[in-house]
């Protein structure tokens, strides 16, 4: 993801939001102290607690977090840290900013709109928050979804991780599912179920046909076309 130009960066164990620069490759924090928390404010004293999902809004001047740990969705904006929805711990409720709870938030993207899509792991849900915090369902039913992407069209990707699955959801006229890739773990290129992954975590979308995969415990880059 980026922001005003850099390559920003989840350093999760760290608990920390870094930023690398496009000249140089010079790694430094964008917020965060270091130490686990839930504080907001300026970005140099900001906390979060095990920070999962990043994305950035279309102008790069937004990262918003997928704060895992603390079930928060976080934005970062201006030097500073807010959180745009959810509230410490875990659980499932629709609302609006802290009146909305996720249940370990993980993937993060955002759509045309710039809302923000969020694989809302433990609860099996996708959910989307709006700019102001606004926090609905979109698609429910899933189990365990670790990363989102969507493609020009609008449909969105979801990976699996537990069940080792790829899944694709088309927006219009529907919201209809399909199976895309994987079924079981393992290691195998194929067509749909006769492809295998081992753990699926994280997706892009290339901007023309292709989805590339990080199957996690195969410790692979794969891709889809």
């Amino acid at each position: 993801m980026t922001y005003n130009g850099n390559l920003c960066v989840a350093d999760i164990g760290n608990n920390l939001i870094r930023r690398i620069s496009s000249n140089g490759g010079t790694a430094t924090t964008l917020a965060g102290t270091g130490t686990s928390g839930s504080n907001s404010g300026a970005a140099t004293s900001a906390t979060f607690n095990y920070p999962m999902g990043i994305a950035d809004n279309s102008a790069g001047t937004t990262v918003y977090v997928a704060d895992t740990s603390n079930g928060m969705i976080r934005q970062i904006t201006g030097g500073y840290v807010t959180t745009l929805a959810g509230m410490f711990g875990a659980g499932f409720l629709d609302g609006t900013g802290s009146g909305a709870i996720f249940n370990y938030p993980e993937g993060l993207a955002l759509d045309a709109s710039g809302n923000v899509l969020v694989a809302d792991n433990s609860n099996g849900r996708l959910r989307q928050v709006t700019t102001v915090g606004v926090v609905t369902t979109l698609v429910s039913g899933m189990s365990s979804d670790a990363a989102v992407v969507l493609d020009d069209a609008g449909n969105y990707y979801l990976t699996m991780a537990a069940n080792n699955i790829i899944v694709r959801y088309t927006k219009a006229p529907a919201v209809v599912r399909n199976f895309l890739a994987g079924w079981s773990s393992g290691y195998a290129d194929g067509t749909g179920t006769g492809a295998s992954f081992y753990q699926p975590y994280g997706i892009v979308f290339d901007g023309t046909d292709t989805l590339y995969i990080a199957d996690t415990h195969n410790n692979e880059i794969r891709q889809i076309k």
